[in-house]
């Protein structure tokens, strides 16, 4: 029964992946959202699904935040993975979806940095190194041809497997003191919070955010 729950979740992971880039890249495509706006819904409706699961099916009990260490333990983790999204949608403004995957499938590898610089201890099986670098092989060749990343797809794909291989790895330790559920709904609202702020910061930035100063009297 275990197996059949674990290959479900794992279908429903693949199906609804599929689903959230292709219709993330429709949206970015057609000019209905920028990718920053996109992100913050994102971010939203994961409340909004996290909500149900705890208190609508209670499928898991509700963990709240225990201290103010495990508080900004959960915000680290916020952060990674709210910057690790807003950079995929912005990839697929630039890059087609099936280049953005193939390269984010070189987020294995990224993980494994990330392991070793939060954790000087972790050492690397030769056998998994050399899976690894055949992941590595594989998506080289799969990137050459005329639908070939960009500059500046590359950089921000390769930011965004760092951003979610931090958050992987930063979550596995703070699994050890809340369920995946309760940790991924704390995640939710905390990124809320996060990108509203980067939103409010970009508008700022760019004089958007400030109604603009009457005209100069003749």
């Amino acid at each position: 029964r275990e197996k059949a729950v674990t290959v479900g979740l794992i279908l429903s992971w693949y199906a609804t992946s599929i689903i959230c880039n292709q219709s993330s890249k429709q949206l970015l495509s057609q000019a209905f959202v920028n990718s920053e706006t996109l992100t913050l819904a994102q971010l939203f409706m994961s409340i909004v699904c996290g909500a149900l699961v705890i208190f609508g099916f209670r499928v898991a009990p509700f963990e709240g935040v225990s201290s103010r260490p495990v508080l900004g333990e959960v915000s680290l983790v916020a952060l990674a993975n709210c910057l690790g999204v807003g950079l995929m949608n912005a990839c697929f403004g630039v890059m087609h979806v099936s280049m953005v995957m193939v390269l984010r499938a070189l987020e294995p590898l990224t993980t494994l940095f990330a392991g070793l610089v939060l954790n000087s201890k972790t050492s690397v099986p030769p056998a998994r190194l050399a899976a690894l670098n055949l992941v590595v092989v594989g998506c080289g060749l799969s990137a050459i041809g005329a639908h070939g990343p960009t500059a500046l797809g590359l950089a921000l794909v390769l930011a965004c497997n760092f951003c979610f291989s931090f958050r992987n790895t930063m979550g596995k330790s703070l699994g050890e003191k809340m369920g995946p559920i309760s940790q991924i709904f704390h995640m939710s609202w905390i990124g809320v919070i996060i990108q509203a702020c980067i939103i409010l910061g970009s508008a700022l930035i760019k004089g958007t955010a400030l109604p603009a100063p009457p005209p100069a009297s003749a």
